[in-house]
Formats: structure tokens, sequence, C-alpha cells
């Protein structure tokens, strides 16, 4: 008897407690949800990404980084141009003059609203391929492709004595003519 009073406590307790935290959960779960309202029309996954991120680059394709240049130095998708959001206008001479090329911006992940501004701007200038990798850098790491640093970033990291290897994997006959430093 005792057993079945403590279960039937516990039942309401916890259906009580349900009741109550369910409106919060729910306001939580929409206030989380991404805003796709402003997004640009047309996005690409990593599978797309990665078949165009190939080294020497392709001469029909840019990958543009949206994020500010002290993120991009740190990493960002190999072969990128940084063409931050905010110095976009600035920056359109990076831009190719082929406007029929094929662009894909992309920034910080599902939340970050850079590449789609970018986007937005290159097709007012009149790009017409335009894509936006919406996951963005996040989920190329998470995908287990390789990053790539800026000369920039890779100096600042010698100058601090940052433990690293830094291989260069030019022939023997060039790297005698001149190296980074502690490349090996």
């Amino acid at each position: 008897m005792k057993k079945q009073f403590c279960t039937a406590l516990l039942t309401r307790f916890l259906y009580g407690f349900l009741l109550a935290v369910t409106p919060f959960a729910l306001a939580f779960a929409e206030a989380t949800e991404i805003d796709r309202s402003n997004w640009y029309k047309e996005i690409v996954d990593t599978e797309y990404v990665a078949q165009h991120v190939v080294i020497p680059p392709r001469d029909d394709v840019m990958i543009v980084d949206s994020r500010p240049s002290r993120k991009y130095d740190k990493g960002h998708i190999v072969t990128a141009v940084n063409i931050p959001d905010t110095q976009f206008e600035k920056l359109t001479d990076l831009l190719p003059e082929d406007k029929s090329m094929q662009l894909i911006f992309y920034c910080g992940g599902v939340k970050c609203p850079l590449s789609h501004k970018s986007a937005f701007s290159a097709e007012a200038l009149g790009y017409t391929n335009i894509k936006v990798y919406a996951e963005g850098y996040p989920a190329w790491l998470a995908s287990g492709n390789p990053p790539e640093i800026s000369a920039k970033h890779l100096k600042k990291l010698i100058d601090k004595g940052e433990k690293m290897t830094l291989v260069d994997a030019r022939p023997a006959r060039k790297f005698k003519k001149g190296a980074s430093p502690t490349a090996v």
C-alpha cells in the first residue's frame, strides 16, 4: 500500500512537472529554431562543396569565406578567398570578372547570416551562378575535411614559438633555396 501511494505521488509530481516545464521547453525550441527567411535561394551541402575544393583551385568556381579576416586566418576551407561581408563593397575586385562563374559563399554555420548577405550582394552586382554553403565552416570541420590557415596566421604561430610541426612538401631542391622558419 505504501509503495502504491509513493508511486501515485511520484506520477502526479512528474505529470505536474511536465505540465509546468513543457511551455518553457517549447518556447526554448522555438527560440533556437533557425530563421531561414533571409537565406539565399541556392543552398548546397558539404558534399557539394567538397567536389569543388581541389588543388590547384578550379578555374570555374570561387569559394568565398564571408567571415571576418581574424576568423578566416585561423582556419578556413582550402582554396577559399576571404571577402568579409562587412567589407564586401570594398573588395569586389577580388571577385571574378566572369559574372557567370560559380561563387560558393560560406560563413560560421546555419545561424550565421554573412554568407547569405554576401550572396545577395554578389547577385546585385550581376553574378548569376551563386550558391550558399549554409552549414559553413563548422560542418566542414565536423565532416572530417581539412582546414587551411592563412600565411599571416602561420607567421604569428611561428613568431610565438607555438609547438607545431611544419612540413614543407616541396622537392628538396626548392626547400634548400628557402623555406618557412621551423619547416622540416
